[in-house]
């Protein structure tokens, strides 16, 4: 049976849908759905993804989410084990899969899909006829987009409510608007990864039959080509048994040292970077500390603004914009993090690459 890869494209944004096991509504028993929540919470809070969207349907779930370095399989399979056990137990006789077998990951090109795929999901419950608008429904993240009510720390509304306007209450009403606008839009295969995008298919067919993809990309055929021969390199390498070298991790630092080892690389006093933001050094030192954090520590976009007394939004955008052009950072950020050391983890040991790709 040919090796399958399963696609960990880091920083790639990734529709997951899970369905439960002969379409039954699992997530309708008592309790069921804030269980789901509780180990969503859970979850993010010991992955490096970042969450963007969810909604939960009867019998089944959709998550919008920013991969980051480490595997989508550990934070699925400890929500998946966990409802399971919680399901069955509460069955008393219950035993045997609750979900239907594994995950679906749909790889969607941020710049052309983003946007299409956040509405998409928060129109489900309209698309099913559960309610007349997504802000009606309570299992999904559009209440928390629009103000509703309070946005939990692990869900990320700024990077998509800063596409629409820089000011947090316009942003939420286009953002509205936009939602409601998509709400007669039908059933899309693409989105849903039924119907795997033809570029994806020519390009996979060109690498041989030793080498499949398991989930669809869905984008243009330049973002295909670039995500595909990515992983054909590194797959080929793990086959001819080529080291792959990953970076060492680097110890998490305080989030007030981070800021600290900062301010003093730019010859900032804390006081310029506390009371003097728009000064030039202070907004290149906010957009080096929330790259660092979480590009490079594995920590969340919600510490920086809580440290920073910063909008969700704002810090989104500074996140943005280092990741657009990090050339411009790398020679501070390389200083800074020469500060912290580095801690060497068995997974960079073990001779597989985890952070950039699962191989299956």
């Amino acid at each position: 049976m040919p090796r399958q890869a399963r696609l960990i494209y880091p920083g790639g944004i990734y529709h997951v849908i899970s369905r439960f096991v002969n379409r039954q509504y699992h997530l309708d028993d008592s309790g069921g759905r804030e269980k789901y929540l509780e180990l969503l919470a859970a979850a993010m809070e010991k992955t490096d993804a970042v969450l963007l969207a969810y909604c939960l349907m009867s019998s089944h779930v959709h998550l919008v989410l920013r991969a980051g370095k480490e595997p989508l399989e550990r934070m699925m399979k400890s929500i998946h084990s966990g409802y399971a056990g919680w399901f069955n137990r509460g069955k008393k006789r219950r035993q045997g899969p609750v979900f239907a077998g594994r995950y679906r990951a749909i790889l969607v090109e941020e710049d052309a899909y983003l946007l299409a795929l956040v509405r998409y999901v928060h129109n489900n419950p309209v698309r099913a006829r559960i309610v007349d608008e997504a802000r009606r429904s309570n299992w999904s993240s559009h209440r928390a987009y629009v103000g509703d009510v309070e946005a939990p720390e692990w869900l990320n509304c700024g990077g998509v409510l800063s596409l629409f306007n820089e000011k947090a209450g316009w942003a939420r009403r286009q953002f509205d608007r936009f939602v409601l606008d998509g709400r007669d839009e039908k059933r899309r295969k693409d989105l849903n990864g039924e119907e795997q995008d033809s570029a994806s298919r020519r390009f996979a067919s060109a690498f041989g039959d030793s080498w499949r993809l398991s989930g669809p990309i869905v984008g243009s055929e330049q973002f295909c080509a670039r995500v595909m021969a990515d992983l054909h390199k590194i797959d080929t390498q793990v086959k001819q048994g080529v080291a792959v070298k990953v970076p060492a991790r680097r110890r998490r630092p305080a989030m007030t040292e981070l800021i600290g080892v900062t301010c003093a690389t730019l010859g900032l006093a804390p006081w310029e970077f506390e009371n003097q933001p728009k000064r030039k050094p202070c907004a290149l030192a906010r957009k080096v500390i929330v790259y660092l954090w979480v590009h490079e520590f594995g920590g969340r976009q919600a510490d920086v603004a809580r440290a920073l007394r910063a909008d969700s939004g704002a810090v989104a955008r500074w996140y943005s914009r280092a990741l657009r052009d990090p050339g411009e950072l790398e020679p501070l950020c390389d200083s800074i993090k020469e500060q912290f050391p580095s801690i060497l983890s068995k997974e960079q040991t073990d001779g597989r690459v985890r952070y950039s790709f699962e191989l299956e």
